[in-house]
């Protein structure tokens, strides 16, 4: 009841225990193979990969080229891939924090991301905002309520066909049109209220005190002042 040991020059190069786990590179192996150290395939194709047995099904990890492959039994094709330069591949939907990712489209390129509390978050920083918790970009679920900040003193823009349509600046200031705006809402186009009587109120920053109301009903247009009177017109 003794450890095997295989030596050269004077030195412990491999151990098979008594318990039957071996060592290589180590001389106290915790697991079935533990191998202190690198471990490298190689063949005369460009293909190598290390096959894993679970029961009756096996995974692969394949390196084929300059690329890296991890294959999950039963998926057809290659379930993540790094490539040389390190692009990364996933074969979706990818879930983190969840084994059932369910997209909203249903779509395989899709991303589910599931916080075990109450808030899940995308963080998204660079060279010029710095990676603290207060810098950068940050998409937040919190319960119900879905919140983008851009903790920087920038703005948050929205855009279609490549071209700017609206932004938020870092005073808070909203430009629909403009990518200057200079008032809390900065309209540079056509306006519309839809309504049964779309009313434009004028209103002091408590909002104790409203000063005119424009209302639209009936096709004729009226201007309420402060004291309660109204023309139309």
């Amino acid at each position: 009841n003794s450890n095997l040991d295989i030596k050269t020059n004077g030195g412990t190069r491999m151990r098979i225990e008594t318990g039957g786990n071996v060592g290589i590179g180590t001389i106290s192996p915790s697991d079935t193979l533990h191998v202190a150290g690198i471990i490298r395939t190689h063949n005369t194709s460009t293909s190598k990969y290390i096959r894993h047995f679970g029961g009756n099904s096996g995974n692969f990890i394949d390196s084929f080229g300059n690329t890296l492959f991890i294959r999950p039994e039963g998926v057809t094709g290659d379930a993540l891939a790094v490539r040389n330069g390190g692009q990364v591949d996933m074969k979706g939907p990818v879930g983190i924090g969840t084994t059932s990712p369910a997209p909203q489209s249903g779509a395989s390129g899709s991303l589910h991301i599931h916080g075990s509390s109450t808030a899940s978050e995308i963080k998204l920083t660079n060279s010029t905002t710095g990676s603290a918790a207060t810098d950068g970009i940050a998409l937040v679920t919190s319960g119900s309520t879905f919140t983008i900040n851009n903790r920087e003193a920038g703005a948050i823009t929205f855009g279609t066909s490549n071209t700017e349509r609206a932004r938020i600046d870092s005073s808070g200031n909203v430009g629909i049109g403009t990518a200057s705006p200079a008032h809390k809402l900065d309209v540079s186009g056509s306006a519309r209220l839809l309504a049964a009587a779309p009313t434009l109120t004028l209103q002091d920053s408590d909002e104790s005190n409203v000063f005119a109301s424009l209302i639209q009903s009936s096709g004729s247009l009226f201007i309420r002042s402060r004291d309660g009177s109204s023309n139309g017109s």
